[in-house]
């Protein structure tokens, strides 16, 4: 039973660290893609190509679309996204809006939840999730097994 203690009790401190450690993760990423949004330049993009690439389950593909767009001193880039999905989220031909950091047009992203705000909620997500497994452990401890080693004590 005492072995149970302290292993709750380790997973208490483990789950807490780990929780806060994703609470600051979130936090920058959440500031990285706040600056970006501010800062970045706008473009109207075209995608034109969805290009597949192994899964690595079922032998089946995910497809990241490729994207053109024109930056103000008339240069055309061509940009293959970093977000793929399956099926595809883009049709070839279909219009983006595009979003890029000043003088860096290689890396532009289409604008849309994916690229702005999907890691910063995912960091959040897993930083509430495991609070609320150091919370379930303090309960179990306390609830549980502290009550059962006082009485094998007595």
């Amino acid at each position: 039973m005492k072995i149970l203690h302290l292993l709750a009790r380790l997973l208490v401190v483990f789950c807490l660290l780990l929780s806060v450690g994703l609470a600051i993760g979130t936090w920058f990423a959440y500031s990285h893609s706040k600056q970006f949004l501010a800062t970045s330049v706008h473009a109207d993009g075209t995608v034109v190509a969805n290009i597949a690439k192994p899964s690595g389950d079922n032998n089946s593909n995910v497809l990241f679309p490729q994207f053109i767009f024109q930056t103000p001193d008339g240069v055309t880039h061509t940009i293959t996204s970093d977000s793929g999905s399956s099926p595809p989220s883009y049709s070839i031909g279909q219009h983006v809006a595009v979003l890029y950091a000043p003088g860096k047009p290689d890396s532009a992203v289409i604008s849309g939840f994916m690229s702005s705000w999907f890691l910063p909620m995912m960091l959040a997500i897993f930083a509430v999730v495991t609070l609320f497994a150091a919370l379930f452990w303090i309960v179990i401890d306390t609830q549980v097994i502290a009550p059962k080693l006082r009485e094998h004590a007595s």
